[in-house]
């Protein structure tokens, strides 16, 4: 994906972590090419004792003794989509993806700060400001997706600027861009969910779960289910697609560093009903405008809307 760029500093992250890649942001100074910075969202291989203790009050979730634990598997929560850079305050913000997926997710206790989140951090230094994970101890691949989108809202009248993100869960987070406060609760979109038990369930989340409690079940949204695409906004309205793609998952033998070792996989079966919608959704208070029904699947196709309206 593109950089963002904050005055001479060039902002990019690493891409892809199904299996152990490390999940990474950093800035290059663009005079002298050299790395300014490297902020990670998920230990090294092995863990790290004091892994988010120390950040943990900066976001929602509270501080966990031995997150991660001390699995050789640890990987995931890169930012694959697209970042948004405040030129006024020299915050940048991202998302980042879910915990390494194809592992047992038992191996890895704890919340996994500062995967499936949304992060701000600080253009000059790297350090984090604030953080909102969506869904902790992550086993359903529901990371918030493609981009962030930085922009003012208008609220009881009054202009606030807000980071706006929306997840594979069927979730649409609205933050205030310097607190990283909710402005308000997630807005809920699509249809119901079926066992998806961390979804946005803050400090309620179990932490030890594995991905054995969905085998033999249908999980809705699946893992390409939800949201999966850009966002957009316009006319003080949040416009965002989701997908009904409802999936199953199976264990299989992942090979891996010369390894054979037990792990999981996301199936989408040939039967399952899949169909889309694009919602609308009013920014002042995060109530759904309108609902419009696809009969078909509606992924990675960004939504665009216009600069003027045009009536006849």
């Amino acid at each position: 994906m593109s950089p963002v760029f904050y005055k001479d500093i060039l902002i990019t992250r690493s891409n892809g972590g199904f299996y152990g890649a490390r999940g990474f942001v950093a800035a290059y100074d663009l005079n002298t090419e050299q790395i300014l910075w490297r902020w990670y969202s998920v230990p090294p291989a092995g863990g790290e004792p004091n892994w988010g203790l120390k950040d943990a009050e900066k976001g929602n979730i509270k501080a966990y003794n031995g997150d991660w634990g001390s699995s050789e598997l640890i990987g995931g929560g890169t930012s694959w989509g697209y970042m948004a850079v405040d030129d006024e305050t020299g915050l940048v913000y991202t998302n980042t993806g879910e915990p390494a997926s194809p592992f047992d997710a038992a191996l890895r206790p704890g919340p996994n700060l500062f995967t499936t989140s949304i992060v701000a951090l600080d253009a000059k230094t790297g350090q984090l400001v604030w953080y909102y994970q969506t869904a902790p101890h992550d086993i359903n691949t529901h990371d918030p997706v493609w981009s962030v989108i930085l922009t003012i809202v208008t609220i009881s009248g009054v202009e606030r600027k807000v980071v706006i993100s929306a997840s594979k869960s069927n979730y649409v987070y609205v933050m205030d861009a310097l607190t990283g406060k909710p402005v308000y609760d997630p807005v809920k979109i699509g249809p119901p969910s079926i066992n998806t038990p961390n979804d946005n369930a803050g400090n309620s989340a179990n932490l030890t779960l594995s991905q054995r409690v969905l085998l033999g079940k249908m999980e809705c949204p699946g893992q390409l289910g939800g949201p999966f695409a850009h966002p957009a906004f316009a006319y003080n309205t949040i416009f965002v697609s989701t997908q009904n793609e409802c999936g199953t998952v199976e264990q299989i033998k992942v090979p891996y560093k010369g390894k054979t070792l037990d792990g999981f996989v996301y199936r989408l079966p040939a039967t399952t009903q899949q169909n889309s919608s694009i919602f609308a959704i009013d920014a002042s208070t995060g109530k759904i405008k309108w609902e419009f029904f696809i009969p078909n699947r509606f992924q990675s196709a960004a939504l665009t809307v216009s600069a003027k309206s045009f009536m006849r």
